[in-house]
């Protein structure tokens, strides 16, 4: 078994581990008869989708033109309802209440901010008030000299997204089964990203058993994205296009994109998906996760290869860019902050498995290629 098997299995244990309740999160409990498919019931969801990252700067207002007086005009009651489950609306929603939103959030957020600096760190809920949601998660913010700093930070998902991709509606996914869209779109686009990566290490005469498993992997992308069009359709939503530029680009920008997209992205993704195999509430959603979990297991073994390859073309300041670039997005990954219930449904990891899952796979990222591969 290699390192990379070693600590890809060892990352799963410790996502399972780390999920709040996971014994307990398949209906019914462990042992117990699964409930009746009656179909998928309308949950939930805040955020999701796949983009980079996304920073800015929410100004002070004016002193004589105060913020809109919304959700965030007291901040005291909207930080009451802060926390995944619970109610800002000042009701008696929480997270026991699965059919409850998260919180009575605004459609947009105000143009600027009231001097915050008194408040210490915001709460989730004031986050999101603020800096609104973005299309990729909801917002991490802090108090900057001249206002407030929004950042969404990226989640990859799963599957490998061409150089430059973006979906083509471009707004907030407002359900889970916009989201269940959302990820088939990004499945498709996996395709032709599979596809244009064979044409490229054609070019550059790479080993035909290299070019061989990125046409295959194409072909497993293809059927992913009829099991995701698929639940997007059973939650009522169909699949979401995304769209890429078709560069052609140097040994550098592809052995870059190999590392960020496949090593870093697609064995992170895999993990996703194993865990939504193992904790999903509904069958269907179990059923295709579980397909689609080995084969993108087996596509960022391929992206480890790929590396390999590469890598081996490129200089010793290009591999330390490479490096560095892997510990940044690293440091970026994250999963959809869906509400209890959403999150139950289709077995996504909560942000404390996420967190598990990415530093247990901390070790791996530091290795080289060849160390990853190795036994």
């Amino acid at each position: 078994m290699s390192r990379l098997e070693q600590v890809m299995i060892a990352a799963l244990a410790a996502g399972l581990a780390g999920s709040i309740g996971c014994e307990t999160q398949r209906a019914g409990g462990a042992g117990d008869a699964q409930p009746e498919d009656r179909g998928p019931p309308e949950t939930p969801y805040d955020g999701g989708g796949c983009t980079p990252a996304e920073q800015q700067v929410i100004p002070l207002c004016r002193l004589d033109a105060g913020p809109d007086a919304g959700p965030v005009a007291d901040a005291g009651a909207s930080d009451a309802g802060a926390g995944d489950g619970g109610s800002g609306d000042g009701g008696e929603g929480g997270p026991d209440d699965a059919a409850a939103p998260d919180m009575a959030r605004p459609e947009a957020p105000p143009g600027c901010v009231p001097d915050l600096t008194g408040l210490g760190e915001l709460s989730a809920d004031l986050c999101y008030a603020y800096c609104g949601g973005g299309w990729n998660s909801d917002p991490i913010c802090q108090v900057v000299a001249g206002g407030l700093e929004c950042y969404w930070p990226e989640w990859c998902g799963v599957g490998r997204r061409p150089a430059g991709a973006t979906p083509v509606e471009g707004a907030t996914v407002a359900d889970l089964g916009a989201w269940l869209g959302a990820a088939a779109g990004l499945e498709a686009a996996a395709v032709g990203a599979f596809e244009a990566l064979a044409e490229h290490l054609r070019d550059l005469g790479a080993p035909a058993d290299l070019v061989a498993a990125c046409q295959a992997a194409a072909e497993d992308e293809r059927r992913h994205t009829e099991a995701m069009r698929a639940l997007a359709q059973r939650y009522g939503d169909d699949l979401r296009p995304w769209v890429a530029p078709t560069p052609t680009p140097s040994r550098f920008e592809l052995a870059l994109d190999n590392r960020l997209e496949g090593c870093v992205g697609e064995t992170f993704g895999a993990l996703v998906v194993a865990h939504q195999a193992q904790q999903a509430q509904d069958p269907a959603v179990a059923e295709a996760m579980a397909v689609i979990a080995a084969e993108e297991a087996a596509h960022a073994h391929l992206s480890w290869r790929l590396a390999a390859w590469l890598e081996a073309g490129l200089s010793a300041a290009e591999r330390a860019a490479l490096d560095a670039a892997v510990a940044a997005k690293a440091a970026t990954l994250n999963v959809p902050q869906m509400a209890p219930a959403a999150r139950a449904l289709v077995g996504m990891p909560d942000a404390a498995a996420a967190q598990a899952m990415a530093a247990a796979l901390a070790p791996l990222w530091a290795l080289s290629p060849a160390a990853a591969l190795a036994a």
